[in-house]
């Protein structure tokens, strides 16, 4: 997964809406995991890679399937608590690899596959409009300060010439989810 641990999207808080979510795309009961389960093994490769790109406004977007905090959920845990949490106490992080870096234009497959599958127009203008905003603000959904980040950000980063030219917009949007989300 691309960006930091202390992004909105590296953990899943309620991953039972993800898997109920999913388990619905494929027509598999709800009502025990156990059933559910089972039907979900039972399904072909095709029809759950389908299932799971229906659940995106964009290609990749939102990340439905993350990390889950599984302290206390079983032994030896992969991520015995948040991060906050595991960033200020050392002695609880368990020793994990990490790949760490970062490369030129990483941004681009997220900016083109927001053009590529947003739902309004194709002009620079309509998909500006349409998935900026939008993009910007769901990085952090569960904040005051979330309208306010995109103002500054939309003001500081994108230039009018974002909504006359897709391949401004692509190189413009590149950039600002670099910065934004590693």
């Amino acid at each position: 997964m691309s960006g930091g641990g202390n992004c909105v999207w590296s953990v899943a808080e309620s991953p039972e809406i993800a898997a109920y979510t999913f388990a619905a795309q494929l027509s598999c009961p709800t009502t025990s995991t156990h059933t559910m389960l089972q039907c979900l093994r039972s399904k072909s490769t095709s029809d759950i890679v389908k299932a799971q790109t229906k659940m995106l406004r964009y290609k990749y977007w939102p990340v439905w399937f993350r990390p889950v905090v599984d302290g206390g959920l079983r032994q030896p845990a992969f991520l015995p608590d948040h991060l906050d949490v595991l960033s200020v106490y050392p002695s609880l992080r368990p020793p994990r690899p990490v790949l760490v870096g970062g490369v030129p234009h990483e941004g681009i497959f997220f900016a083109l596959g927001t053009i590529v599958y947003s739902q309004g127009g194709k002009s620079a203008r309509e998909v500006y409009n349409e998935a900026v905003r939008y993009t910007i603000t769901s990085i952090w959904p569960n904040t005051s300060s979330s309208e306010a980040v995109a103002d500054a950000v939309t003001s500081f980063y994108y230039t009018s010439k974002a909504t006359e030219s897709l391949d401004t917009l692509v190189e413009q949007m590149s950039e600002v989810r670099g910065l934004l989300l590693v």
